[in-house]
């Protein structure tokens, strides 16, 4: 079994009551954020080039995923960004805070471990696989 495999159905070892917990994520030890793919994304593409307007994270993520996406569809995800202290509006767009990096870094990392990936070359080889995982899923 690869290292990052565990029985029981994906959980970790260890106690069963209690957190199980492997890293700090926003101050609060052991609380792993609960973001959408969209909010990934979103952080994803400002933590590559910012300041960005919602039309540019809009075509940007048109693009990822081959799909049409509406600026209006973003309002919401971009202000949950903002509301964790991740992202904010400059008069130039949207940018990436000090602290989404730090925090979408977790989630780099996890989607690393979770499609294997040990060497990781660039993010394109992780958002490939999410993407082709979520056209079989259907999502």
């Amino acid at each position: 079994m690869p290292p990052t495999s565990r029985d029981d159905a994906g959980l970790p070892s260890g106690p069963r009551e209690g957190n199980v917990t492997y890293g700090d994520f926003g101050g609060a030890f052991g609380v792993l954020p609960d973001i959408s793919l969209l909010e990934f994304c979103l952080g994803k593409a400002l933590s590559r080039c910012s300041p960005l307007g919602p039309g540019e994270l809009a075509g940007e993520l048109a693009h990822w995923f081959e799909s049409s996406v509406r600026v209006s569809a973003l309002q919401a995800p971009l202000k949950s960004l903002a509301d964790r202290g991740w992202a904010a509006l400059g008069t130039e767009g949207w940018s990436l805070l000090d602290r989404g990096h730090g925090e979408l870094s977790h989630f780099d990392r996890a989607l690393t471990r979770m499609f294997g990936v040990d060497n990781l070359v660039g993010e394109l080889a992780i958002l490939m696989k999410l993407i082709k995982v979520l056209e079989r899923s259907g999502s």
